[in-house]
C-alpha cells in the first residue's frame, strides 16, 4: 500500500496469495489472518480475496500481496519526474522499519547496552510504517517524484530515484532526520542508518515554491529538505565539514548485516 501511495494513490483493496510449508497448522495461520484483517482495517483498506495453499515447494511461510488504488490522472505522480532545482524532502526520519525490526530482534542485547527507554521507544516506530497520508497530500501539492523508502534505506531510495529521472543530486547530511533511537541503535551495531531499511518515510521531489512542505506541516506529518535535484550528473552526499562523498546504492541492507553479526556471535 506504501507502495501505491508513491503514486498519488489512495490504496482501497489488497489481495493476498499465502504459500505455506506441510504440517503447518491453524496455530500459524489463524494470527497471520488476523493481523492481515486488522492492519487492513488500520488503514482503510479492503481484503478482496486471494489465495491460500500448502505446498512443498516453500520451506517457510511466503506471503505475496498485490494492492490496489485509485488516482486521478493530473495527481498520477512516478519515481521518474524529478527536475533539477526540485528540493529534495524526507518525511520522518530514516532506518524507521529497521530501528523497529532490531529492536524487536535484538532486545536482550540492546537491553542490556542501551539507556532505558531507548528500546521502547524504538519498537514504538514500526507504528509509524503507513505513507499513505503523506502520499496522496504531496501529490496534491505539486510533487514531481515519490519514492517509498525501504530496502537499502535513504542513500539506496535517493540513487534510484536520481537514476530514473535522469538526473543528479546533492544531498545535505546534517539535514537528514535521524530519530535519538535509531542513532543510538545504529551507533552501538556499529552499521549505517542510511542505509538501514525506512519503511514509512517517504522520499519527495517538489519546486521550491511548490505547497507540499505547507501541506504536510498541516497535516501535521515531520517533513526535512534534504537536498536538491542538480542538472549535472553524479549523486553526491555533503557532510558537514564540506566534504562531497559520492553516493552510492549500499551492497544490502544494514539490516542483514546486523542481525547476521549478532547471530554468529551467538554461535557455541
Amino acid at each position: 500500500c506504501n507502495d501505491v501511495a508513491a503514486t498519488g494513490a489512495e490504496p482501497v483493496g489488497i489481495l493476498f496469495t499465502l504459500l505455506l510449508p506441510p504440517g503447518t497448522g491453524e496455530d500459524v495461520l489463524a494470527p497471520l489472518i488476523q493481523e492481515i484483517h486488522h492492519t487492513a482495517a488500520e488503514i482503510n483498506v479492503a481484503v478482496l480475496g486471494g489465495h491460500t495453499e500448502i505446498t512443498p515447494v516453500v520451506n517457510q511461510v511466503v506471503v505475496s500481496a498485490t494492492a490496489v488504488g485509485k488516482v486521478t490522472r493530473e495527481n498520477l505522480v512516478t519515481s521518474s519526474g524529478a527536475r533539477p532545482g526540485d528540493n529534495i524532502i524526507l518525511t520522518k526520519s530514516a532506518g524507521l522499519e529497521g530501528t523497529a525490526i532490531l529492536a524487536g530482534e535484538l532486545a536482550p542485547l540492546l537491553s542490556r547496552h542501551l539507556p532505558p527507554g531507548v528500546l521502547e521507544g524504538a519498537q514504538a516506530l514500526g507504528k509509524q510504517l503507513s505513507v499513505i497520508p503523506e502520499g496522496t497530500i504531496a501529490a496534491g501539492a505539486g510533487a514531481t517524484a515519490m519514492h517509498d523508502v525501504t530496502e537499502g534505506g535513504v542513500r539506496g531510495a535517493l540513487v534510484e530515484l536520481a537514476t530514473a529521472s535522469g538526473v543528479g543530486l546533492e544531498v545535505w547530511e546534517e539535514a537528514i532526520p535521524i530519530a535519538p533511537e535509531t542513532r543510538a541503535i545504529c551507533q552501538y551495531l556499529g552499521i549505517d542508518p542510511l542505509g538501514l531499511i525506512s519503511s514509512g518515510a517517504m522520499l519527495i521531489t517538489a519546486p521550491p515554491k511548490s505547497q507540499v512542505m505547507a501541506a504536510l506541516a498541516q497535516a501535521g506529518i515531520p517533513a526535512h529538505i534534504i537536498g536538491r535535484i542538480q542538472a549535472q550528473p553524479g549523486f553526491f552526499l555533503v557532510r558537514g565539514d564540506g566534504e562531497r562523498k559520492v553516493l552510492t546504492v549500499p551492497g544490502r541492507d544494514e539490516l542483514y548485516a546486523a542481525l547476521e553479526k549478532h547471530a554468529a556471535n551467538r554461535q557455541p
